[in-house]
C-alpha cells in the first residue's frame, strides 16, 4: 500500500521553507557602526561613508566621529573619504563594529580648495582664491578680526558701527565693494 501525503500538509511545508528562506535573505544585511579617527587617535567629524556600488546608503560621522550604517549587506564595501586624508575603501566580511583610523594626505592638500559646496583641484577653480593663516592673524596689531582680515585679503573692506558696548564691534565686510 502507498503512503500519500494530503495535499494541506504539502502546502504547509512548502510555506514554512518559502518562510526559512526569505530569512535568510534578509539576515544577509547588517547595522555598522563604528568610530571614525585620524593618527593621533583624535575623533574626525563630518567623514563621509558610502556604500560602493549603492548610492543612496551613506553617512556622515557626527561630533565624536562615531557613525551609524543601517542595513547594509554584509559583503558590502565602505568608501571613507575626508578633506585633507587618503581615501579608504574598507570591506566588511561580516563586521558589524568597525573602527578607523585615517591618515594625512600631504599632498592633496596642496592641489585642492575647499569651495562652499564640495573640494576642487586649484587647477580647476576659475574664481579668486585668497588664504590667510592663524599665524598672521596672531602677529597682527588689528583690534579686531575683521579689521585683520581686512588688511591681509585685497578687496575685503571692514566696516565697524561704533555702538558703545565693549566686545561688540557689530563689523560688516564687503568683498569687491558695498552693493546697495
Amino acid at each position: 500500500m502507498k503512503k500519500t501525503i494530503p495535499v494541506n500538509i504539502g502546502r504547509r511545508l512548502m510555506f514554512f521553507f518559502l518562510c526559512l528562506y526569505s530569512f535568510g535573505i534578509f539576515a544577509q544585511n547588517v547595522d555598522v557602526t563604528g568610530y571614525v579617527t585620524d593618527a593621533k587617535n583624535e575623533p574626525l567629524i563630518g567623514v563621509t561613508l558610502k556604500v560602493i556600488g549603492e548610492s543612496e546608503k551613506g553617512t556622515v560621522t557626527d561630533f565624536d566621529g562615531k557613525f551609524i550604517l543601517t542595513n547594509v549587506p554584509s559583503n558590502a564595501k565602505i568608501e571613507v573619504s575626508y578633506v585633507g586624508m587618503q581615501k579608504q575603501v574598507i570591506e566588511l566580511k561580516g563586521r558589524k563594529t568597525i573602527n578607523i583610523v585615517m591618515s594625512e594626505d600631504t599632498e592633496l592638500l596642496d592641489e585642492v580648495v575647499v569651495v562652499a559646496y564640495g573640494v576642487q583641484k586649484k587647477v580647476s577653480v576659475t574664481g579668486a582664491i585668497s588664504t590667510v593663516s592663524t599665524k598672521d592673524l596672531r602677529v597682527s596689531t588689528s583690534p579686531s578680526l575683521a579689521n585683520a582680515l581686512a588688511g591681509r585679503i585685497a578687496g575685503l573692506t571692514s566696516m565697524q558701527r561704533v555702538g558703545g558696548q565693549p566686545g561688540v564691534d557689530d563689523a560688516t565686510m564687503y568683498l569687491r565693494g558695498a552693493s546697495r
